[in-house]
């Protein structure tokens, strides 16, 4: 786990933050970036719902299908057009090889956003067919904590606009990141403006937020999703970032029951880690 502030300094640590790790879908709103930055939200009018859902790993509701078609219709594209299913991404043919001229964008894009070098970002292949890409917990964090604040990262102004704009699209429409009974929607929504967050796969959680400019990335070492959300909310308590209020809000994401095959609870997931000082 890292925490860490605008200026690239540790300010709290758990295990090692300078562990590697594909950061897999919480890199999406990162990634989203170029979307605003290249004119295309603009150009095909997209709403912050419409943009919202470009950072998601969303539950597949009606909510969601509808805007993606809608996002399809506008794009002057009929679902075919995807050739995926669920999972495996084939639009336009090429755009998710690593040579494809959008996974170089975004590529700089993650370099540029993170701080860390092209070249010693490690690329692998996600479940859904597109690059990844590897980089330390506190480079991921670090990442996270420029999107809070862009306006004071000395980003050209077309930079600044669309960074803020993808992180404003998250808190506007939450439900478009998550969906009902999801942690990233029901977090961000208890934040009431401050806080944005995304998951990724193998149990990996970043969040800004906005009023301190800090920045947080977690990594559950053996990849179980279910101590992410407990260690989310614990770590965001052990800094008071969040009030008795908000936790309780989260509570089923905090202290999660444990039920057997008869739906009796016996037991509770409970975080227990103390976060250290960083150098």
């Amino acid at each position: 786990m890292a925490v860490v502030d605008g200026e690239e300094k540790l300010l709290y640590s758990a295990g090692n933050p300078e562990r590697k790790l594909y950061a897999r879908s919480s890199m999406k709103p990162i990634q989203a970036v170029p979307v605003v930055e290249t004119g295309a939200v603009d150009f095909f009018q997209f709403s912050d719902a419409d943009l919202s859902l470009c950072c998601a790993s969303h539950s597949g509701e009606p909510m969601h299908t509808d805007r993606a078609l809608a996002i399809l219709k506008s794009l002057g594209l009929e679902e075919e057009a995807l050739q995926c299913g669920t999972l495996i991404p084939r639009w336009q043919e090429t755009y998710y090889k690593l040579d494809h001229p959008v996974q170089q964008r975004i590529l700089q894009t993650v370099n540029e956003i993170c701080d860390y070098p092209s070249e010693e970002i490690e690329i692998g292949m996600d479940g859904c067919g597109v690059p990844v890409h590897g980089l330390p917990l506190q480079a991921l964090a670090h990442g996270y904590t420029k999107m809070t604040k862009p306006e004071e990262m000395g980003w050209a102004e077309t930079r600044v606009k669309a960074v803020k704009r993808v992180s404003d699209a998250k808190i506007a429409a939450p439900e478009m990141v998550g969906g009902t009974g999801r942690f990233c929607t029901d977090f961000i929504k208890a934040g009431k403006g401050r806080f944005f967050g995304k998951a990724g796969a193998e149990a990996v959680y970043c969040i800004g937020d906005k009023e301190t400019g800090i920045g947080i990335a977690l990594k559950i070492e053996d990849g179980n999703g279910r101590a992410m959300y407990p260690a989310a909310v614990e770590v965001l308590r052990q800094l008071s970032l969040i009030d008795d209020k908000q936790t309780e809000e989260l509570m089923n994401y905090y202290r999660p029951k444990l039920r057997n095959a008869r739906d009796e609870v016996i037991g509770e997931l409970n975080p227990v880690f103390t976060l250290s000082a960083g150098s």
